[in-house]
């Protein structure tokens, strides 16, 4: 498939399973008229920007994994995510603008190059680690431990920014 931009008509209540899988989508944006996204709808394309209109209320497992998305903010209508839905993305952070109810591995992730995921914290200090409840607003960020000496790491959508990955600042460059 190589399907690489798609617009989401405002009449569409819910897309369905596998949809859009295995194309090279890089953004998308969910109307509010969408109140559910099946599993692996997004799955394996080429996602670093998604944006939720308020409507939307459940994102089924593995809905947006493998792809490229860093951050997410999840609007206050939506109430349920399922497991591994952004599992295999290279997340920094997601922004809950409201309570949900995770499942299990709902915020899946991929290993970094030279880094492993060790957690969630509530600051980007990574101070206070995360009680995995969201009861109204709340941002929680990825902390990563590089495991040997870090090499230039290359992530398209991260190019200028820098990223305190455990005690070591890091600037994404090419």
């Amino acid at each position: 498939n190589s399907l690489s931009s798609v617009v989401i008509p405002n009449a569409v209540t819910e897309i369905n399973y596998s949809a859009f899988e295995d194309n090279k989508l890089t953004e998308v944006k969910i109307p509010s008229s969408v109140k559910r996204i099946m599993a692996f709808t997004f799955n394996n394309n080429e996602l670093e920007k998604v944006t939720f209109d308020e409507g939307v209320v459940e994102v089924q497992s593995a809905a947006f994994s493998d792809n490229r998305l860093t951050h997410v903010t999840f609007p206050t209508s939506l109430k349920t995510i399922g497991a591994n839905a952004f599992g295999g993305n290279y997340i920094l952070q997601f922004t809950f603008k409201g309570p949900i109810k995770l499942e299990k591995e709902s915020l899946g992730l991929m290993e970094l190059v030279n880094g492993v995921f060790t957690g969630w914290y509530t600051d980007a200090a990574f101070k206070n680690k995360w009680n995995h409840t969201v009861n109204g607003p709340l941002t929680i960020y990825a902390n990563w431990k590089i495991t040997e000496v870090a090499k230039k790491i290359k992530i398209d959508n991260l190019s200028n920014q820098q990223v305190k990955l455990s005690n070591l600042e890091l600037g994404f460059d090419y």
